[in-house]
């Protein structure tokens, strides 16, 4: 959640299912050798280009996966996949950081930050590859304490 409603939530939440699909394609299709890692970037893509609400985002999101950052010259094997999100995913905060859109209690940096990965570094990826798989594969989901007929949470 953002520190206001206009603020971080929804797209946080995107970028969040996008890399958890990524992983988890990785770890199905990791040794199929005649699947293609390519229909989920497109995919991806094609979700942002018809149903991302801010024009704006979304114009930008489909000139990176198209032409200045483009899927099919980046994701050859399914490892690319998920690093290929990781280094887009960068790319935006990097383009967002310090704008009127960036949440002052959250603010933009390379993922993963240094609390998170000490001995990950941006330039390597042999150290950020367990790290991603390890973080989007741990994700649980959110679960409100549920009333007990007394009113008291469980």
């Amino acid at each position: 959640r953002g520190s206001t409603r206009q603020l971080r939530g929804y797209s946080c939440g995107l970028w969040t299912t996008f890399h958890s699909l990524s992983v988890n394609a990785y770890k199905q299709g990791n040794n199929a050798s005649n699947a293609s890692p390519l229909p989920l970037l497109s995919s991806i893509r094609a979700w942002v280009e018809h149903f991302f609400g801010c024009i704006h985002c979304r114009d930008h999101f489909v000139k990176m996966t198209t032409r200045t950052f483009p899927i099919e010259l980046e994701a050859k094997r399914f490892d690319d996949v998920f690093l290929y999100l990781w280094k887009a995913h960068n790319i935006v905060n990097a383009r967002l950081k310090g704008r009127d859109t960036e949440d002052p209690q959250f603010l933009k940096y390379q993922f993963p930050a240094r609390f998170l990965c000490n001995n990950c570094t941006a330039s390597d990826e042999s150290s950020i590859k367990p790290f991603l798989l390890s973080y989007y594969s741990d994700i649980k989901p959110y679960t409100a304490p549920v009333e007990k007929a007394n009113g008291n949470k469980k």
